[in-house]
């Protein structure tokens, strides 16, 4: 069976709004670079002492120090 997926793009007129989608993805990009670099650091043997050493470990802290679920 063959999967499909989709996406739909909205267009909503300009707002109050969008200055808080800015920031809202503007910190949820600084986290994300900084969790690729924690989980860089596992994959070159560089993890800084007192740090998670395994990559669920990494994540599961991450999530737990920046108060996110997984799903964000």
């Amino acid at each position: 069976m063959a999967e499909i997926t989709t996406t739909t793009r909205l267009r909503l007129p300009a707002g109050p709004h969008d200055a808080e989608l800015d920031r809202t993805g503007q910190v949820f990009g600084r986290l994300e670079r900084l969790l690729h670099v924690r989980l860089r650091a596992i994959d070159r043997g560089t993890v800084a002492e007192g740090e998670p050493a395994t990559r669920n470990a990494v994540k599961t802290d991450f999530c737990a120090r920046h108060g996110i679920t997984a799903r964000h």
